[in-house]
């Protein structure tokens, strides 16, 4: 008897005294929904094949908040980075660093299966986690209520999910950076210059 699955989640050890047992990997089961086979092969005759199937639990996704990635107010702006807070947003950790769309010239509006879209319009997408997805919005003079859309790979497919989001024209904001101790970096030393008078 031989055993074949993707991921090698199914095996079947040799058969002992006419009788056959099965195991099925939890560890290697796959994220996505999979199928296996199993070959009985008889001493004589033609062999069975038997098709195992899998199918991978769905979570729900959903974003909760869009919020600003300056100080995370609620309201954001064109060309802006923006957080997508929520649940079971990737299946993975990335950021967008390995992306070809670079060679391009070209921000990349999917890292890992996972792209967005602001008021229609696709968002360039730099990080994703389960957790969290970071995109900069695309150029769109659109004031006032607007949908955003995210669209990621779960089980077998990919679910695409919309949450509200106020846009304005400008949203202003700072970068919050915790330090607990005082330094200035080297780039930042390397880029003055003393005026003499």
């Amino acid at each position: 008897m031989v055993a074949a699955s993707t991921g090698n989640w199914l095996a079947a050890p040799q058969p002992v005294e006419h009788a056959a047992t099965l195991s099925v990997s939890i560890a290697s089961l796959p994220a996505q929904s999979s199928t296996g086979t199993v070959t009985i092969q008889p001493a004589s005759g033609t062999n069975a094949v038997i098709t195992v199937s899998y199918n991978a639990p769905t979570s729900t996704v959903s974003v909760t908040q869009v919020l600003s990635g300056a100080g995370e107010a609620s309201i954001i702006s064109q060309y802006e980075w923006v957080e997508l807070k929520g649940t079971n947003l990737s299946q993975v950790t990335q950021d967008w660093s390995t992306q070809t769309t670079f060679q391009q010239d070209q921000l990349p509006t999917s890292v890992a299966g996972v792209s967005a879209t602001v008021n229609n319009k696709p968002a360039f997408v730099e990080y994703v986690s389960p957790a969290q997805v970071n995109i900069l919005t695309p150029l769109d003079t659109a004031t006032g209520p607007v949908t955003v859309t995210l669209t990621t790979p779960t089980g077998s497919g990919t679910t695409t999910v919309s949450a509200p989001a106020t846009m304005a024209a400008n949203s202003l904001g700072f970068f919050v950076f915790n330090i607990s101790r005082r330094f200035i970096p080297r780039r930042f030393m390397a880029s003055l210059t003393v005026r003499r008078i």
